[in-house]
């Protein structure tokens, strides 16, 4: 059967074009909101390219000193940049949302913060009466926010698994400066081994609605 020459160029487009799609396929929705999302949080959450160097990403230094000064001033980077971070996701479709858990420098990030924010909340013993300690409301509205984006994103499980590994991190009381971390005394200063679980939880900002905020 000859092809007439007249409808060869046409055939060539075709075959050519079956190939790229398959080759290089057009991206989905998904992947461009992602794109726009990395773009939006490049230097907070994601490193930058500045001629032939990578900058790192801003989230590295601020998760260090959040975890070095323990307190409102030293984790206001972190605050922010999570914030964002949470804040930059209603530029995707809700069908893309699930997808969000194998972005890991967001979701590595935001179990994080949410295991460093527990520790702090709760301090270096027991809470007397204040479960969120010095954080501000405004504070709390972000916890909330990664609180929720975590629960969204993750099974009922892996996440009952994330607030129990917090749970375990709380101590019973303060120890002396110079303590042991290998000491049995320091290995066994956990609330969770002196209370009850539910009575460690009531007292931890675990326990605060977010559904409300």
């Amino acid at each position: 059967m000859k092809i007439d020459k007249a409808y060869l160029p046409f055939i060539i487009l075709g075959a050519l074009a079956v190939f790229l799609f398959f080759y290089d396929p057009p991206a989905s929705i998904c992947e461009v909101q992602m794109k726009s999302y990395r773009m939006s949080m490049v230097g907070k959450l994601y490193g930058r390219r500045v001629d032939k160097n990578v900058i790192p990403a801003k989230i590295s230094d601020a998760v260090t000193s959040c975890q070095r000064g323990k307190t409102s001033g030293s984790c206001m980077n972190f605050f922010d940049i999570i914030n964002d971070a949470i804040t930059n996701l209603n530029q995707f479709d809700d069908e893309c949302l699930p997808g969000l858990i194998e972005e890991k420098p967001l979701f590595e990030n935001a179990k994080k913060f949410f295991l460093i924010m527990n520790i702090l909340a709760w301090g270096d013993r027991v809470p007397a009466d204040n479960r969120d300690n010095w954080f501000s409301q405004s504070n709390l509205y972000v916890y909330c926010k990664n609180k929720n984006f975590l629960k969204s994103v993750m099974e009922p499980d892996a996440f009952d698994g994330l607030v129990a590994q917090s749970i375990r991190s709380f101590p019973f009381e303060k120890l002396p400066f110079d303590f042991d971390e290998n000491s049995p005394e320091f290995l066994n200063n956990k609330a969770i081994n002196k209370m009850p679980v539910e009575e460690v939880t009531a007292k931890s900002i675990l326990s605060i609605r977010c559904e409300a905020m």
